[in-house]
């Protein structure tokens, strides 16, 4: 053997080897985490559309329901409080909400 040959041995062994040892260890546990996050998020992981499925349709009509209008309620008052030690703090107040209006929207069937 000559010496080129002893020394692309060493190369393929110290150098190349290596490379590749851990080249295929990386690809393991990308395989690894990909089947993991794929069993963890069970069927919702696929894309409905792309699987040839159907989507499921709503199981509520969307003319079914109520609509409930809201005032805002702009009056806010500034009160200074003062404690038994004589601090005093400032803090806002607001109007609570007493009742609100709703209207009924009839079914369509």
């Amino acid at each position: 053997m000559g010496f080129f040959t002893i020394l692309l041995i060493l190369f393929l062994i110290f150098i190349v080897w290596p490379v590749v040892r851990t080249s295929i260890r990386i690809r393991s546990a990308m395989r690894d985490m990909t089947d993991r996050a794929r069993q963890a998020a069970g069927s919702g992981f696929r894309n409905p559309s792309s699987a040839g499925q159907k989507r499921k349709r709503k199981k509520i009509d969307p003319n079914v329901g109520e609509y409930v209008e809201f005032v805002e309620i702009s009056t806010v008052r500034d009160e200074l409080n003062t404690d038994n030690s004589g601090n005093t703090s400032k803090f806002r107040t607001e109007q609570q909400i007493v009742d609100a209006e709703w209207v009924d929207i009839p079914d369509k069937k």
